[in-house]
């Protein structure tokens, strides 16, 4: 399972069991077309895979591809869906994210109004923090005490495009922005704590950190096709680059330790030695990557911290997320969304 691969295109949604990067994979299971765009996805370690469509729907479906029916409903695309924990998820449209209980369909209080656009998510649970990437700038969101602080990003060029947060340093946030990238200390938002320019003009698409050494290395992917690996502690940060030559639009990783980018001609390549290999091609524009989130609970995590690592988990655009503590108690539930077998 951790070694398997989501995708979907404009027309098709595979799963990838196992990609070896030579081409094939060990096994593609296709999953029956759903009517409408996919537009982002959450796939939970358990099988079941949550998937939000730009007309504003998110829907469950089982390992199998078959559907558990819809289990949200907007009047506005969705735009990114991120796993709290295994029954909850923070689903984000353009201008509000709710907090989605996924066995009984209930969006719990408060919901999160977005002063603009909202581009993308990512979430702490050690700091309890969601990072909210907007068209005007990025807030942290608590969720202790509802309240939002926005990053100072006037040393940056170009408007933010996305955030990671660090595997095992939680206070540490990264920000994608034009061909650079700020490193914060969330508890400093006002300036940051370095800036790292990349030599190409192409605009940062996203980055995921890669947790499988010693050492977590930063995969960033830019529109035009170039990937770099990035050591965000060393005076030399760059550490490795390619050259795909191809217009990227998504990019996640396999077990941690290899990157997985998708192309506007629908073609998904994946990370070798030295290079990329295509492991699957179809028609239409990749529109998701994801791979399975594992979640640990507290007490399995102590039991066994000789023998993994922190940031050892798997998420997904999402795909860079760790072990949840404790989940936050429910608050009032205000609306509920009921069963529908529908597409």
């Amino acid at each position: 399972m951790s070694g398997s691969l989501l995708i979907a295109t404009t027309a098709a949604t595979v799963v990838l069991d196992q990609p070896c990067g030579k081409g094939t994979a060990s096994n593609t299971r296709v999953i029956p077309h759903r009517p409408g765009v996919i537009s982002c996805a959450a796939w939970n370690g358990e099988g079941d895979a949550l998937f939000g469509f730009r007309s504003g729907k998110v829907e469950r479906l089982d390992r199998e591809g078959a559907s558990k029916g819809a289990l949200y409903a907007s009047d506005a695309p969705v735009v990114a869906i991120v796993l709290k924990d295994p029954n909850t998820a923070f689903i984000g449209g353009e201008n509000k994210i709710a907090t989605l209980n996924i066995e009984t369909r209930d969006v719990i209080e408060p919901i999160i109004n977005t002063p603009s656009g909202l581009k993308s998510l990512d979430f702490c649970s050690e700091k309890g923090l969601l990072s909210i990437t907007t068209e005007s700038g990025v807030l942290l969101h608590s969720l202790s005490t509802n309240t939002q602080v926005s990053l100072n990003l006037r040393k940056l060029a170009s408007p933010p495009a996305g955030t990671a947060f660090h595997p095992s340093r939680h206070g540490t946030l990264v920000v994608f922005a034009g061909s650079q990238l700020a490193i914060y200390d969330v508890t400093k938002p006002n300036i940051p704590l370095k800036i790292i320019s990349l030599s190409t003009r192409e605009p940062i698409l996203d980055g995921i950190f890669l947790t499988g050494s010693s050492k977590s290395i930063l995969g960033v992917a830019t529109l035009g096709g170039e990937i770099n690996l990035i050591d965000i502690d060393n005076a030399r940060p760059i550490v490795g680059k390619f050259d795909v030559q191809e217009s990227l639009c998504r990019i996640s990783c396999l077990n941690n330790s290899r990157l997985v980018v998708g192309t506007h001609t629908g073609r998904v390549l994946v990370q070798t030695d030295k290079t990329f290999s295509p492991i699957w091609s179809g028609e239409g524009e990749i529109t998701v990557l994801a791979i399975p989130r594992i979640f640990v609970s507290p007490r399995s995590a102590a039991s066994t911290a000789g023998a993994v690592k922190s940031g050892s988990t798997v998420g997904n655009a999402a795909a860079r997320k760790l072990p949840l503590s404790p989940r936050v108690a429910a608050t009032r539930v205000m609306k509920t969304i009921p069963p529908s077998t529908s597409s």
